[in-house]
């Protein structure tokens, strides 16, 4: 084993390879504390290939901790694998499924200011109080993944997409909400960005409240 870490009950462990993966997986289960077991549909046994091979461009992929990890192969044995670090498809889907609840609703009572409230709430940072250790800890797209590249994917995918909510006509036809934005609100929408909330670490200040009422819209999100 070269590498192992546990975070709650996600457990990430890289081996040699030389080791029989089911014998290896009975004597980590046989390790657990009683009457605990691995989740089976999460459990994910990677092989990845010594040997540089220019055929594959991926060797292997899988999602950890709300971060999807694509491993490249190598064209020099002397360097280490280009590992790339997005987030993960089920995180994504989760933003964009309150951006879209957000239009949404803004369609329904036409509060521009609270829409508003709620993109920068998801595309920026904030400070949020924990009462369980009575302090307050920063939260938001950055300090959730600050270990997505500048150029991610994933950021380049939300703001495509929210754009397209914005422009698109026909994007999203059957919801209308383009027509139910004017010039000047859709010009207003488009100085937020994903890429450079996150890019810039920029910061919002929202009471308790005011989270309250943002996160309102997202219930069963």
């Amino acid at each position: 084993v070269f590498f192992y870490q546990r975070y709650v009950d996600d457990i990430i462990i890289i081996t040699s390879g030389r080791e029989n993966s089911n014998n290896f997986k009975i004597q980590l289960e046989n390790n657990l504390p009683i009457d605990l077991t691995f989740n089976t549909e999460k459990t994910k046994i990677l092989k990845i290939k010594k040997d540089i091979d220019k055929k594959n461009i991926i060797l292997g992929n899988f999602d950890y901790l709300g971060y999807d990890f694509t491993i490249h192969p190598n064209k020099d044995k002397s360097l280490p694998r280009k590992i790339e670090i997005e987030i993960a498809k089920k995180k994504l889907n989760k933003i964009k499924s309150k951006i879209i609840r957000s239009f949404i609703v803004f369609k329904i009572n036409q509060n521009f200011n609270l829409l508003m409230e709620r993109l920068n709430f998801l595309s920026t940072n904030y400070s949020i109080y924990d009462r369980k250790k009575s302090k307050k800890k920063i939260a938001g797209l950055y300090y959730s993944y600050p270990l997505i590249s500048p150029q991610s994917r994933s950021l380049k995918l939300l703001d495509n997409y929210y754009r397209n909510i914005i422009l698109s006509p026909s994007g999203f036809s059957h919801l209308n909400i383009y027509s139910s934005l004017t010039q000047s609100q859709k010009r207003t929408l488009l100085k937020i960005s994903f890429s450079k909330g996150h890019i810039n670490r920029t910061f919002n200040y929202f009471s308790g409240n005011k989270i309250k009422e943002i996160q309102e819209c997202w219930k069963n999100v």
